[in-house]
């Protein structure tokens, strides 16, 4: 006989009941999106990533042409912090999920600090807006 056919239905079993609670809160809500967040942060990095990439093998689309001198020294720089900035966007995005994880075991609500990560969208901001900024001017 299988699960779907007794009476009483299929049989859930879930092995860490710390995790399962009545929804009444908006918990299982907050925490689905800071799993989101978390996936957003995780997809940033990549894209940095591939970037700091794209500028340290100088990819480019056309004509190539050889870097050298200070536009080589340039495009080192830029792809090293841009590296950095995706490895950081992974590190916050998964100090903030666990950190959550850790409250809603807990059953404990508490304000956490969103400055690091308020600080990191806008050095991210400052770096992308400095990068095309120092691009436009170097093609002119």
């Amino acid at each position: 006989m299988s699960e779907r056919d007794q009476p009483d239905g299929p049989v859930t079993t879930i092995k860490d009941n710390r995790l399962v609670m009545n929804i009444t809160t908006s918990e299982p809500r907050d925490l689905l999106m800071i799993e989101r967040n978390c996936l957003s942060m995780i997809k940033f990095g990549v894209v940095l990533s591939l970037t700091s990439v794209a500028m340290l093998v100088n990819f480019g689309f056309g004509k190539r042409e050889k870097l050298e001198g200070d536009k080589k020294i340039l495009f080192t720089v830029f792809g090293s912090i841009f590296m950095l900035l995706s490895l950081l966007s992974l590190i916050l995005g998964a100090l903030n999920y666990y950190h959550s994880i850790g409250r809603y075991t807990k059953e404990k609500v508490e304000v956490f600090n969103h400055i690091p990560i308020t600080g990191f969208v806008f050095s991210c901001f400052v770096m992308i807006f400095t990068v095309s900024v120092v691009l436009l001017t170097q093609s002119l």
